[in-house]
């Protein structure tokens, strides 16, 4: 009898043991997924560079392409990201990724409080780069409920400058995550009308 609660007694404490580090690594499992946002929609419109608008507004000096586009409704919250690639060997089609530097304002009309000339004004809502250039691949936008300005609207149009710092032809994938449809326009629309969406 005492040999059988010897080897039964040290099997309990294994098993402990085991759930214990089980349910820690759940728990990390759980926790790392955390704050990790899926939306309902993704919308992406892949252009050559030179059916890009050139924005009169230039990142560094280079050469910068813009778009606008519009929510079909209100959001809490939208992720962006745009890529980037050029061909570097004709005959064999290869592409190389390029580093694409990227800002995504919200378009203002201030026509009904300006006697100047000036309609729109342009506010900055995020940028994938800092001041020493570090570049992330993607951003997320928010709704500030504390600041009714940053709210994401519908009834607001919103614009995209972007650049890859290169003169070469190349070809641009742009890509808005949210939980309704996104369209996109090549140049501020005067309402909230559909624009292209693949």
């Amino acid at each position: 009898m005492n040999n059988v609660i010897q080897v039964f007694l040290p099997m309990k404490k294994l098993s402990i043991l085991m759930f214990t580090a089980l349910a820690i690594f759940t728990a990390q499992a759980c926790s790392s997924g955390k704050g990790i946002r899926v939306y309902d929609n993704k919308s992406s419109l892949s252009r050559p560079s030179e059916s890009l608008p050139i924005s009169k507004e230039m990142i560094e000096n280079e050469i910068t392409y813009e778009l606008y586009f519009t929510l079909e409704k209100n959001a809490d919250c939208i992720k962006i990201d745009i890529l980037s690639s050029a061909t570097v060997n004709e005959f064999s089609g290869k592409k190389e990724s390029l580093k694409t530097f990227f800002i995504a304002e919200q378009i203002i009309d201030v026509s009904k409080f300006s006697n100047e000339k000036t309609k729109y004004i342009y506010s900055e809502m995020g940028r994938n780069f800092d001041q020493g250039w570090e570049r992330k691949k993607d951003i997320t936008i928010c709704t500030d409920k504390n600041d009714p300005i940053s709210a994401l609207k519908s009834s607001t149009p919103y614009r995209l400058r972007f650049s890859n710092f290169q003169k070469l032809r190349c070809d641009f994938e742009v890509n808005v995550q949210a939980d309704c449809r996104v369209f996109y326009h090549e140049k501020i629309p005067e309402t909230n009308q559909p624009g292209n969406k693949p």
